[in-house]
């Protein structure tokens, strides 16, 4: 068995079975033949050799993990292997520190953590969220805060944000002043999103800090329950009643449009509407629309989808509006006010209304307000039937021309709808800093 596990000419899954027998046979005999075959260095190989080469030490990673409670002398052969030039090796040790005792997590997260390959600074904050199995809580909020804090890379603090959101998540009540870490994990988010270092790190840092923000608050917790509820298993623009739904308001309209707004970032949108008959809808009806037909009038074509009705666009239900964060158009579509995805921002905007939207605040007769990650935007229809009805009909009429400065110039866009008498307005919640790229696109242009 030692023979084979030497033996490099041998196939590689030949190796691998000779250490997994070694290891169980014998873990203490294991170490020396580890020094042994890890000894020459990856890049000297031929590609063959380096591509078996790292196959193999990535398996001995896993092994060497698992056993070393039981044999407490691989310790060495582990840090050997953590030291690899080869960052997915590197990556490998990061993945396995939930198997190690506690200790030795915390030496090896320390020395990882500022590790030059970023794929394995996002590997070891990856795992993160099970604290109970290799950090404690505050070392892994220590780790996150570090790189939220210090890293250039995207993709590692894209990984950080969402670890951020785990932790907070499960972070136990009973712990004392569980609070502290939350504000830690709040206060690191604020700092990647002071650096500005792009628009779509500082989207992402908003979900982040609201999925924490939910996680900290009782009320919102309470509220987000009753919510998750009353949608279980619902379809898609299926209308449910929502009972606890006026004692939510009464308490505070903006934090349940908050919690609306966590739980549509990866879901369909969810909208309240209140009186003496509360419900929720999950989704929005698809239904004719004036805008629709004047459009398919306006633009005749041979290869319209046939037995599909080419008359309707989207309405929404009640005056609190979550839009989903994910749900969008990867490419512009032949017909327009679609959700369209934005890369440079990594969404669709959603704080930005759509021109359906804008219609629904019209045809209710009263404002709507839109909870995103982002804030609240509030959308004013024009008082007096008469001026909605001029309003409805010039923006139904300018429907494809509007949706499509939406998607090229919002600012454009939003001076458009105020020149047709509709007030827009975006609010950040309280206690949250403004976001200086969202509110110029918001403010008034001078003319």
């Amino acid at each position: 068995v030692r023979r084979a596990c030497l033996d490099d000419g041998e196939d590689v899954w030949v190796q691998c079975a000779a250490f997994d027998v070694l290891f169980a046979m014998s873990p203490r005999a294991c170490g020396p033949v580890i020094a042994a075959r890890i000894a020459q260095p990856i890049s000297a190989l031929t590609p063959k050799a380096a591509d078996d080469a790292l196959f193999l030490r990535r398996h001995l990673v896993r092994k060497t993990a698992a056993f070393l409670t039981r044999e407490s002398g691989l310790r060495s052969s582990l840090l050997q292997l953590a030291g690899d030039a080869n960052g997915a090796v590197r990556q490998m040790v990061a993945s396995v520190l939930p198997l190690l005792p506690e200790s030795d997590a915390e030496r090896l997260a320390m020395t990882l953590r500022t590790d030059a390959d970023p794929q394995v600074r996002a590997q070891l904050l990856a795992d993160l969220g099970h604290v109970g199995h290799a950090l404690s809580a505050a070392s892994a909020v220590a780790h996150v805060e570090d790189r939220l804090r210090h890293d250039e890379d995207s993709f590692v603090l894209r990984v950080a944000l969402d670890a951020a959101a785990k932790l907070a998540m499960t972070l136990p009540n009973d712990e004392p002043h569980p609070e502290n870490l939350h504000a830690r994990l709040r206060s690191a988010v604020r700092a990647l999103q002071r650096r500005d270092l792009s628009p779509k790190l500082n989207r992402w840092a908003d979900e982040a800090g609201e999925r924490i923000w939910l996680t900290q608050s009782p009320t919102a917790r309470a509220i987000a329950a009753t919510v998750c509820r009353a949608i279980d298993q619902q379809r898609e623009a299926e209308i449910r009643p929502l009972p606890a739904c006026d004692a939510m308001l009464a308490s505070s309209r903006e934090t349940v449009g908050r919690v609306l707004a966590v739980l549509a970032q990866n879901d369909f949108g969810l909208s309240i509407k209140g009186g003496s008959k509360p419900s929720i809808q999950r989704g929005e009806w698809i239904k004719r629309r004036a805008w629709r037909i004047l459009f398919e009038g306006r633009h005749s074509a041979t290869d319209k989808r046939q037995a599909h009705l080419h008359t309707t666009g989207r309405h929404y239900h009640g005056t609190l509006i979550a839009p989903s964060g994910r749900m969008s158009e990867l490419a512009p579509t032949k017909v327009p006010g679609e959700p369209l995805f934005e890369a440079s921002e990594g969404g669709w905007r959603h704080y930005l209304p759509l021109v359906d939207q804008v219609l629904s605040a019209i045809d209710q007769g009263q404002p709507i307000t839109l909870f995103t990650c982002a804030g609240m935007t509030d959308i004013a229809p024009p008082k007096g039937l008469v001026q909605r009805l001029r309003s409805f009909w010039r923006i139904s009429a300018r429907f494809a021309e509007l949706a499509d400065l939406r998607n090229r110039e919002p600012a454009d866009f939003i001076a458009a709808l105020r020149s047709h008498g509709v007030a827009i307005r975006f609010r950040r919640y309280d206690g949250c800093e403004p976001s200086p790229r969202i509110a110029q696109m918001f403010r008034a242009k001078s003319t």
